[in-house]
């Protein structure tokens, strides 16, 4: 699967109606082709089935660096696994996009996926840390949704209790 490909099965599930609605509803000027979110969740989760963690990696990036906003929701999404072993790449990408938000929708996309991250690895929590005192707003969102499951545990354990305890305090 290649960048190409995935974005010619965007493309062809494009609405210009729909594209023309969400461009004036998030604000930002990015190309949008007017494909719902469940459409791409299908798509992302078909990819995520077929291609091994390396290949997946690649083509989120790519997906990424397009800057079409369904491209990115999908790059989001193939990273929105509970198990990626090993996860350090995928953990380090997301980071990486982190900068690059700029509207809530992909935000929250991305901080999703790295919510998995986190939960797999809360040793992680001291780089989210730093983006709380960001000038940018959406760095600062993303550690906020990025913590969101500590604050819904039912029954934390102590080390839960201690992330939960250290991010309210922020």
């Amino acid at each position: 699967m290649t960048v190409d490909t995935a974005l010619a099965e965007l493309q062809a599930r494009a609405n210009t109606a729909k594209a023309a609605e969400m461009a004036a509803y998030h604000k930002v000027a990015r190309a949008y082709l007017g494909v719902s979110v469940p459409e791409i969740g299908e798509l992302s989760d078909r990819w995520r089935a077929e291609l091994a963690l390396e290949d997946r990696l690649a083509l989120a990036a790519g997906l990424w660096q397009t800057n079409i906003h369904e491209a990115r929701v999908a790059a989001a999404k193939l990273l929105t696994q509970a198990r990626i072993r090993p996860d350090e790449a995928a953990w380090r990408l997301i980071a990486a996009w982190v900068p690059d938000f700029d509207a809530w929708a992909l935000a929250d996309h991305a901080s999703i996926a790295g919510q998995r991250r986190l939960v797999a690895d809360p040793s992680r929590i001291d780089l989210v840390e730093t983006w709380v005192t960001s000038p940018h707003m959406w760095t600062r969102r993303a550690a906020l949704v990025m913590t969101l499951p500590w604050t819904k545990q039912n029954f934390p354990k102590d080390q839960d209790l201690a992330i939960r305890a250290r991010v309210l305090d922020w």
